[in-house]
């Protein structure tokens, strides 16, 4: 099993990369969604330690069906667009970073078939990186270059600072998620099972601490 805190940082880096670019796509400014991509990427990431578990157990294809759900569920609640409009999102920026890995699949593969199927169904993550690369350049060309759609209204909310969240909430919330991955990255070999519920936890715990801070800087 790959070292948890490894996975934590390669997936989280990931995702914020993937915001980024999805934002810059849609012409938005990073500094009106700093808080949303920091806590939908945290989400996601343990979505996709839970998503890389439940591959690493060789469950029915259409498992991968997982982690976008996720992504439409989570840009949705934090974002708080049109359904519709996160549906169109996703599909965008999926198919982007679908077409990136499938074109180093099959260079790696030589356009071999068999080969490419059996590596796209493999469990690992050394193509998360690339992927990551592949998200900051485009970023960078299409913040550059002024490239993007503006048919999709975000809601610029002002972000608020920690400041505004109730100590003792803030506490709790922050104190239990601390514990949880610090307890895990400490260890170097998980058993799936424990891993898919620490993980699991811990995302539980990041979706509190979203629930109250936005509970309480609408009051």
């Amino acid at each position: 099993m790959v070292n948890y805190l490894f996975l934590l940082v390669s997936f989280f880096m990931f995702w914020v990369s993937m915001l980024i670019f999805t934002l810059i796509l849609f012409r938005q400014k990073m500094k009106d969604h700093t808080y949303k991509i920091i806590m939908c990427s945290l989400l996601m990431t343990h979505v996709s330690i839970i998503s890389f578990t439940l591959q690493s157990l060789k469950l029915p294809n259409y498992m991968i069906l997982f982690q976008p759900i996720c992504f439409i569920i989570f840009y949705y609640y934090i974002f708080r667009i049109q359904f519709l409009h996160t549906i169109t999102v996703t599909l965008a920026v999926y198919m982007v970073n679908f077409i990136a890995e499938s074109s180093l699949y099959l260079i790696y593969t030589r356009f071999h078939l068999e080969k490419f199927l059996e590596l796209a169904q493999a469990d690992e993550i050394l193509p998360l990186f690339y992927l990551l690369i592949v998200n900051v350049l485009l970023s960078i060309a299409l913040y550059k270059f002024r490239i993007g759609f503006t048919f999709v209204p975000f809601r610029k909310i002002s972000n608020f600072k920690l400041s505004h969240i109730k100590r003792n909430t803030a506490f709790m919330v922050l104190s239990g998620l601390f514990i949880v991955t610090f307890g895990t990255s400490t260890l170097f070999f998980l058993h799936t099972i424990v891993l898919f519920g620490l993980t699991s936890v811990s995302t539980f715990m990041i979706l509190l601490f979203h629930h109250f801070y936005t509970r309480e800087i609408e009051e």
